[in-house]
């Protein structure tokens, strides 16, 4: 089960099983997310230390991550979007140009056994977007994009299952998709968030 179906069944059964078996649409705010997390990936691989490549890249990090905005994008979706998204991580690569990420882990796939007898086995299973490093702690980094900037919560079926299966620190790393920024409010911030034992293990119970 996934953060977002956990969420969907602890809401509403019905609503869960509508949600299983339904194509889900396509919407701007989910293209807009879409966009900007390919952006981010091709861009954090590339500054992965020690990285093996066959050769030495061609194109900056930056390039590379708006290339794979345009490549993702493809012809389906308005040009005036991807022109939004592209604009949008060149604000976000120049914000966090001293960056004290250091990527280890681009996009990586996990699952751990919430619960398991002899007739059921639930796994949760979740995307990593950035595993990195942070002043010599190894932390865990979700990539959100959102038009609303209330703050977040900590109490997540997401974040409280990334903490519990990593042990680590986990930050939201929030990214505005306002073409002008909203005012009292950043483009963007990053929220780190710490879990005691007892809370991941009521939550995962």
């Amino acid at each position: 089960i996934s953060p977002s179906s956990l969420n969907d069944l602890q809401m509403c059964r019905r609503y869960f099983k509508w949600r299983t078996w339904r194509k889900p649409e396509s919407t701007e705010a989910l293209d807009w997310g879409t966009l900007f997390h390919a952006g981010a990936e091709a861009y954090y691989k590339v500054l992965i230390p020690n990285r093996e490549t066959l050769q030495p890249q061609p194109h900056s990090p930056l390039e590379l991550g708006i290339a794979a905005i345009h490549s993702t994008a493809g012809n389906e979706v308005d040009i005036e979007l991807i022109e939004s998204v592209s604009s949008r991580f060149e604000e976000y690569v120049e914000f966090w140009r001293d960056d004290d990420f250091i990527p280890l882990e681009v996009e990586k796939t996990f699952s751990i056994t919430l619960f398991e007898n002899d007739k059921i086995c639930i796994l949760f299973e979740f995307i990593v977007d950035l595993i990195a490093t942070w002043h010599g702690r190894e932390v865990t980094v979700d990539h959100k994009t959102t038009g609303r900037f209330d703050k977040p919560k900590a109490l997540t079926n997401q974040f409280q299952g990334m903490a519990l299966a990593l042990g680590n620190q986990v930050w939201m790393n929030r990214v505005g998709q306002h073409k002008n920024k909203p005012k009292n409010a950043e483009l963007f911030e990053r929220f780190p968030f710490d879990y005691s034992p007892s809370v991941l293990i009521e939550w995962r119970d």
